[in-house]
């Protein structure tokens, strides 16, 4: 039996639940537990910064909530969770905009990256009973459906099941992207529709099964471009909350976030950053409410300072990256102070007068507003530790740095052998993170694209 659970693990491939495994046992204090609307709207980190709670998003694509209540089994086995914060949209299977034969082909390929286990077994035997797709035996079991991977295997994938794959996110996966929803409104109707009949039953069981150890349940539904039927399965869901006498934080069928729909969306279904600051915000002003005791190690409290610390600091990096304007790129790499910004004129030519006042414009109140005083008669600009270096000093900064910049097509941009230059007339810009010590990004602001920050 030993070597039978040690050829399943090796065999499984590695997946994001791996990092849940690697958290310190019992340092948990919230689980978040659902699909892809929790996974990018509730961040752990922001709770702790709040509130000192713990927190683990236990969250994978697509998760019905059956697949939730067998996470959760798995969860209570290494943590023991005041609260869980179970994303109902799970409840939701077939009986939304994803049908369940597009749930069933998603969740599988999470669903069974457990660990092997009576638990994860248990899971098989309800995946085979409540979905809508009925597959051949080996699908629902790991050594069966990964057995190809044997003769793929190298050493490094042994050693992996052994290392520590923690991450500072946990669990925690937003989304940067932008879609606009501007003309959106509420569907309203009080009337109720039927749940899947298996997802109302274990919808039931979850709920019984926290509070049979004593864990406070608490549902959420995120926002998401909802139509007149999800309303009224949110609906049905808050009867059983009211019948089971559970908090059910409601965020779907009317705006009480304030929820801005030209900004606050990756798509339809998903919120960004932006709608996730609003989510866990109120997500942060529930588990206040219940006064929870806060309890940790020095050595646990410091493991959480430091995830908090390098997740702002991702956030902050990737909304630089994502600036849509020069005046939001400036405004951004201000205020992330590790951040450096390279900056390499290419001028063939076409860079005439206007230009230069043009350029002049946009700069004005911005942090690289200095630029301006030498950019017609200089090729290199360092804006670094709240100043702008010129010429010489520039170059200097780039050499001490390592980053090498060289003159055969045009200036270009160049840190450990890769190129970071697009060539394109206008500035050539590479972002450096002071304390990592490397270039991170890197873009354009040039005349063909009106001078904003431009990747492709």
């Amino acid at each position: 039996m030993v070597g039978l659970y040690w050829a399943v693990r090796v065999v499984t491939p590695m997946s994001s639940i791996e990092s849940f495994y690697d958290e310190p046992k019992n340092s948990i204090d919230v689980l978040i537990v659902g699909g892809s609307h929790a996974m990018c709207s509730i961040s752990p980190t922001e709770i702790y910064d709040s509130t000192g709670l713990t927190s683990y998003n236990l969250s994978t694509w697509s998760q019905p909530i059956w697949v939730s209540y067998h996470y959760i089994q798995e969860a209570l086995k290494y943590q023991k969770p005041k609260v869980v914060v179970l994303d109902v949209f799970g409840s939701f299977y077939d009986r939304s905009y994803l049908t369940g034969v597009d749930v069933d082909l998603v969740s599988d390929d999470y669903a069974q990256l457990m660990k092997p286990s009576l638990n994860l077994l248990s899971l098989n035997f309800t995946r085979f009973r409540t979905q809508v797709t009925k597959k051949v035996w080996s699908e629902y079991l790991n050594i069966a459906k990964y057995h190809s991977r044997i003769t793929e295997l190298q050493p490094e994938d042994i050693g992996k099941i052994f290392q520590d794959d923690s991450t500072t996110a946990k669990g925690y996966g937003p989304f940067y992207t932008m879609e606009s929803f501007a003309d959106y409104v509420y569907p309203q109707t009080d009337q109720t529709t039927e749940l899947y009949p298996y997802a109302q039953e274990y919808l039931l069981k979850t709920i019984a099964l926290l509070k049979e150890k004593g864990i406070i349940p608490l549902l959420v539904k995120i926002p998401h471009i909802a139509d007149e039927n999800d309303i009224m399965l949110v609906n049905t869901i808050k009867e059983i909350a009211q019948e089971q006498q559970v908090e059910f934080l409601d965020f779907c069928s009317s705006n009480v976030l304030n929820m801005d729909f030209s900004t606050d969306f990756a798509d339809h279904g998903h919120v960004n950053n932006y709608g996730a600051k609003k989510v866990t915000g109120a997500v942060i002003e529930s588990l206040q409410k219940m006064e929870l005791s806060v309890v940790h190690s020095d050595k646990i409290s410091m493991r959480w300072e430091e995830a908090s610390k390098l997740e702002k600091d991702e956030s902050q990096k990737m909304e630089i990256k994502l600036s849509k304007s020069l005046q939001e790129f400036a405004d951004r790499v201000q205020q992330h102070q590790k951040t450096s910004v390279v900056l390499v004129k290419q001028d063939m030519g076409g860079l005439n007068e206007q230009e230069y006042l043009k350029m002049e414009t946009l700069l004005q109140g911005t942090c690289l507003a200095d630029i301006t005083k030498d950019m017609q008669q200089e090729r290199v600009f360092v804006y670094t530790q709240g100043k702008v270096l010129v010429g010489e000093q520039a170059t200097q900064w780039c050499e001490e740095k390592e980053i090498a910049l060289s003159d055969k097509t045009g200036m270009e941009i160049s840190f450990a052998g890769e190129s970071y230059s697009y060539g394109r007339e206008g500035w050539n810009v590479a972002l450096y993170d002071d304390e990592q010590q490397q270039i991170y990004h890197h873009c354009s602001l040039a005349k063909e694209h009106d001078y904003t920050p431009y990747t492709e």
